[in-house]
């Protein structure tokens, strides 16, 4: 058999070949050159008999170029729409539900604390209202206390004027005890009175200094006066001691009254405490 040649590309074909080895074109019974004639096309030389036939391949080929080139085109164009108009308006919902999320919750934790607040605030003034009210009951009963300790300190007094100069020991003995438990009463409930929690912010809180003043005024009204008998239980027959055994006494005398006296009758009428507002 001779030789084929290619008739695009003029490269020599294989005996079977359906396609050109070299450049691709389909071989389409290309006749052989003729005896003793050999056929050489430089490369991209076409034949004349047979461009058709090489042009037929070729012509399809171009189109379906374009059509996938304008497919192409499409899928980007429509890629393009997405990313412009779709994704920005879902980006957009997005940040809104953020925005509205983020602006939402300070709103309910501020509303939340704001309630929390005011029950804190309701309870805080339930409690400051109660403890007040205790403030005042335990208040008025020690201040009740003071007119009668008052009363006595008075009546220990006269007792002691009558008495200290008897020269009946056990008499005055009994008078000095009757004296000192009057003291240690007085001393307690003063005690009681400095025990009640009052605040400084309480509306009780100058009442109860008022009446804590009383209460050591009343001590040391009744203090001179057991001093002056445990001086005058030390001699069996007191007269002639008068100005030792007074001592204690005229030493808080301002003129002939006592000074804690005068303190107290000053103080007792404003220390009632008023019920609570």
């Amino acid at each position: 058999m001779k030789p084929r040649y290619c008739t695009r590309c003029g490269k020599p074909l294989a005996p079977d070949a359906d396609f050109c080895e070299n450049c691709g074109a389909r071989v389409q019974d290309i006749p052989p050159a003729p005896s003793g004639q050999q056929v050489y096309r430089a490369p991209g030389a076409m034949a004349l008999d047979d461009s058709a036939a090489q042009d037929a391949p070729h012509a399809k080929k171009p189109l379906t170029i374009a059509i996938v080139a304008v497919a192409a085109a499409l899928v980007v164009v429509i890629a393009l729409i997405f990313v412009l108009l779709v994704l920005p308006s879902h980006g957009s919902n997005h940040a809104a539900e953020q925005a509205a999320s983020v602006g939402e919750q300070p709103a309910t934790s501020q509303e939340a604390a704001s309630s929390s607040t005011s029950a804190g605030a309701t309870g805080s003034t339930e409690a400051s209202a109660a403890q007040e009210q205790e403030i005042y009951a335990a208040l008025s009963s020690s201040y009740d206390q003071l007119a009668g300790f008052d009363d006595e300190i008075r009546s220990c007094a006269t007792t002691f004027n009558n008495t200290y100069l008897s020269t009946d020991l056990s008499t005055r003995q009994a008078n000095a005890s009757a004296a000192q438990d009057l003291l240690d009463r007085i001393s307690g409930a003063g005690a009681t009175v400095d025990s009640i929690n009052v605040p400084a912010a309480s509306a009780y809180a100058a009442t109860k200094a008022e009446i804590a003043t009383c209460y050591d005024d009343l001590e040391n009204r009744i203090s001179v006066i057991v001093q002056s008998w445990n001086i005058d239980l030390a001699y069996a027959n007191p007269r002639g001691h008068e100005n030792e055994i007074l001592a204690p006494i005229e030493q808080d005398n301002v003129g002939t009254v006592n000074k804690y006296l005068t303190d107290y009758q000053q103080r007792y009428p404003n220390a009632k405490p008023q019920p609570p507002q």
